[in-house]
């Protein structure tokens, strides 16, 4: 079976309009000034008319890979887009090439064929002489290595297990088991295919990796309604976190295989949900929308943001910032692509919304030796310093990605100085922003224990930072006192700067009244009692912090129970934490907002800190009272901390008990808190000064 995308790709080109050439029928297409190129024949270069000077997508066939070749080669180099069917074929092209592809590739879900099988189980049954009462489980090698070995294991355990079921296998297998319950077919035209499908009550999938053409064969078992059991290895991403497909480790296969047999409401709600999942994966608008996308936000007014983390989904501090800047942009229609640093083996490249990309490129062996390397002389993590020393010389392609991405963009921020080694790639007359976010050296000089990288690093920041503000056309603080203390580094006489504090999305967050939080945690199941929160990432001040609640707040108070939530846990580990202390760890939005929502106060017992800290806003927002030290309220004056207590930390005990004592204090804490959240810290009223200036000299 073979589908090609050029048809529908030139359809859905020209219904986007502007569609001015088309060269060499199945080759290539001109849009705008993009050229498309639609393999599996590609142009050798030179002969596309007019020259691809703007950009060039590679379109990927299913079942097309192209061998070694220079032509192959030149133009996977040159593209600014690599569209894939699935990552089978993304990492495959990268072996047979050796071109880097994560930041470029758009996976683009591969066409089915959709076997409406609805109504035809008895008679694909009787076809086949199977039993209407007997159990059918299918399953389909694709031939490969790691098929056989998924052959092997459905022929050896699967079907050992489950005596009473039927195996209908299709595809190759090295070593057949000979078993009663098993029925072969090496190859299965459409029709026969059809009535195996019809038949089945189930499929699985128990590949240890990622099987060739996974995403098209799992969509079309989907579609045909279809339950799915399989090993997260075996599906992409897309599917695996659908909710339409069961997933299992292999040594509990057999135990949910046979749980799923013998579930029919089950089946009959995942068969549901996988076709509707399906049917948008397999959709020609939703397998295009996302390619067509990012096209035109390549030919738009950009924006490209260097950060030294990655930043979705955004989780924590910084992250949670970033991201605001990049949506509120891309509501003025303004394209983003955030260029960000990750641990992961590969690059990626990810549409986030209709105008904003995020592009991530892996640290690589020597930028991780020196992350190591400057640990142990700081005695902490430093790899945002190892990135400010290393990135320019040691990330992985850095220099040739981020250069083409600058050369087709209007105008850059820099987040944080980490990423200043890349400002002798802007081109001439571009406008540089600069997101200061903290006080970086200060910040740095406080919460490295060991003195000689203390001393050194900080320095070294200290540096990066009066580098970025005397290039920067713009700079942006988060307070009076950041921007003061940054004042200190570097004149910056003629150019422009704008305090944009920290903020939160206040829209849509969920507020109930003191009285209304102790009956929704019964309902979440959580522990009776007062209840507070401390929200923190794994920054070091955070775990300072919340070793105060453990240590001193939760054994003083027993009967309260007290949430860590955030990557702080981690600094806990394997300690004998007390019973009233919950360590929740990393939550996604919803669960962090509904967390928020039902505790009585938000602590905030920091010791050092610099910028403002994001926390507050978040617990403002949940209409929490507040309970903070002056360094956690850094930033903030005093109409905007009307719902918070600001005490030293010895006092914390006794400000603790008096809250807990008066529930109208509480109440009135809490109403100031969200008022101030929705008057002065809402991202659209806190960045508005930095999304008019970026808009401005963007669009001039």
């Amino acid at each position: 079976m073979r589908h090609t995308h050029g048809a529908e790709i030139k359809a859905a080109l020209e219904q986007k309009g502007e569609l001015r050439t088309l060269r060499t029928a199945e080759k290539a297409a001109i849009w705008k000034d993009t050229v498309v190129l639609l393999g599996p024949d590609w142009p050798v270069p030179g002969t596309v008319s007019p020259d691809p000077a703007g950009c060039v997508v590679v379109v990927v066939e299913n079942h097309c890979i192209p061998d070694k070749d220079a032509t192959v080669r030149h133009w996977l180099s040159r593209a600014n887009l690599v569209a894939c069917p699935d990552d089978g074929a993304w990492h495959e092209l990268e072996r047979l090439h050796g071109v880097p592809l994560g930041h470029k590739v758009s996976l683009l879900p591969p066409a089915v064929e959709h076997f409406d099988v609805e109504g035809l189980r008895q008679d694909a049954r009787e076809s086949l002489g199977i039993a209407a009462d007997i159990p059918v489980v299918l399953f389909e090698s694709d031939g490969t290595g790691a098929g056989w070995e998924a052959a092997r294991f459905v022929e050896d355990v699967l079907a050992g297990e489950l005596p009473h079921a039927l195996f209908l296998m299709i595809g190759a297998s090295p070593s057949p088991t000979e078993r009663d319950n098993i029925r072969r077919k090496t190859t299965a035209e459409t029709e026969l295919r059809k009535c195996l499908f019809a038949a089945a009550d189930m499929a699985v999938i128990p590949y240890q990796s990622r099987p060739h053409r996974s995403t098209a064969r799992t969509t079309e078992y989907l579609l045909a309604g279809l339950p799915v059991l399989a090993t997260r290895e075996a599906l992409h991403s897309s599917i695996a976190d659908s909710g339409a497909v069961v997933t299992s480790r292999l040594d509990d296969f057999a135990t949910d295989a046979a749980w799923l047999l013998g579930a029919e409401d089950e089946r009959r709600t995942l068969s549901k949900g996988g076709r509707d999942v399906a049917g948008e994966l397999s959709a020609p608008t939703s397998r295009y929308t996302d390619l067509l996308d990012s096209i035109s936000l390549k030919e738009k007014r950009r924006l490209v943001i260097l950060n030294d983390h990655r930043v979705t989904p955004a989780q924590q501090g910084g992250q949670v910032r970033v991201e605001a800047v990049c949506r509120a942009l891309s509501r003025e229609d303004i394209g983003v692509t955030l260029i960000s640093v990750s641990n992961e083996e590969r690059g990626s490249r990810r549409l986030i919304d209709r105008n904003f990309e995020e592009m991530t490129l892996p640290r690589g062996t020597k930028l991780q030796q020196l992350d190591r390397r400057l640990e142990r002389l700081a005695g902490a993590n430093a790899s945002d310093v190892a990135t400010l020393l290393g990135a320019a010389r040691h990330l992985p392609g850095g220099r040739e990605i981020i250069g083409r991405e600058l050369r087709r963009a209007d105008a850059a921020l820099f987040v944080h100085p980490y990423m200043s080694g890349f400002l002798d790639l802007i081109p001439d007359g571009m406008p540089v922003h600069f997101d200061s976010l903290n006080t970086e050296w200060k910040l740095k000089k406080a919460i490295f224990p060991r003195k000689l990288g203390r001393i050194f690093l900080s320095r070294v920041v200290r540096r990066a930072e009066g580098r970025m503000l005397r290039r920067a056309d713009s700079t942006y603080y988060v307070s009076s006192q950041n921007r003061d203390e940054m004042a200190l580094l570097a004149r910056n006489r003629g150019k422009e700067s704008y305090i944009c504090p920290n903020g939160v999305t206040v829209r849509g967050r969920k507020w109930l009244k003191p009285g209304e939080r102790g009956a929704q945690r019964r309902e979440y199941g959580l522990p009776e009692g007062p209840m507070a929160v401390f929200l923190g990432s794994g920054h070091p001040p955070n775990g300072e912090a919340a070793g105060f609640i453990i240590d001193t707040l939760a054994p003083a108070f027993p009967g309260m129970t007290f949430v860590l939530i955030g990557t702080v846990v981690g600094w806990f580990h394997g300690h004998n934490l007390p019973g009233n202390v919950l360590p929740w760890g990393p939550a996604s939005t919803p669960v962090k907002n509904a967390l928020l929502s039902v505790a009585d106060i938000g602590l905030n017992p920091m010791k050092t800190g610099s910028g403002t800290s994001l926390k507050m806003m978040d617990y403002m927002a949940s209409g929490l009272p507040i309970l903070t030290t002056e360094i956690g309220a850094r930033g903030m004056n005093g109409p905007e901390l009307e719902g918070a207590i600001v005490a030293r930390l010895e006092d914390f005990p006794a400000q603790l008990t008096s809250l807990l004592d008066n529930r109208g204090r509480r109440h009135d804490l809490a109403r100031l808190a969200r008022k101030t959240a929705e008057t002065c810290f809402d991202w659209e009223i806190t960045l508005g000064d930095m999304v008019s200036d970026i808009r401005s000299r963007i669009k001039s």
